[in-house]
């Protein structure tokens, strides 16, 4: 009877333990899942700032050929390409690390959802990060309107900004997995 008993205990463990590893299993598949869904839209990203790059190239180019047809003194008009398209570059750049940002903070979100308890520090966190996230919308959308006289200082803020985002989202997307 006593070995009966163990026998039974045993079982008991070892299907509880067996419970456990596929539920675990179970959420690393649900959390791969997300982090391919994550690396697929971030390449779509890269491609659109990719192409829009292409485009900031093409222009600035067709610019160029154009003052090299002009007559005379064109080192400033020269000067403005060169500056408009390096604000171009920029605001590309900026606008897909927004974008890139946003698509982590999503993630996150979906990797919450595979937790069984959602610690109420992540859930804080996460609507601090996407309520951040939307402020600095209207910062990226308006790059082409700031003045040169506040080029360097706005568009360092803003790097600084978009940084310190995006390193909080990977913090609390490792904190998420840990969890």
């Amino acid at each position: 009877m006593r070995i009966h008993s163990i026998m039974c205990a045993v079982l008991i463990v070892g299907g509880a333990a067996c419970a456990s590893s596929q539920a675990e299993e179970v959420r690393d598949a649900r959390l791969a899942q997300i982090d391919h869904q994550t690396v697929s839209k971030t390449r779509v990203i890269e491609d659109r700032q990719e192409a829009r790059e292409e485009a900031v190239e093409d222009k600035a180019d067709m610019a160029e050929e154009s003052l090299a047809n002009v007559e005379g003194d064109t080192s400033g008009a020269e000067d403005m390409v060169e500056v408009a398209e390096d604000r171009a570059a920029y605001e590309s750049d900026v606008r897909a690390r927004w974008e890139t940002i946003g698509v982590r903070i999503n993630a996150a979100q979906k990797k919450m959802s595979t937790l069984d308890t959602k610690p109420m520090k992540f859930e804080t966190e996460l609507k601090s990060l996407a309520t951040e996230h939307n402020q600095l919308k209207d910062d990226v959308a308006n790059v082409s309107n700031i003045p040169a006289s506040n080029w360097e200082n706005t568009t360092d803020r803003l790097d600084e900004r978009l940084s310190n985002l995006n390193e909080r989202v990977k913090d609390l997307t490792d904190s998420i997995e840990d969890a």
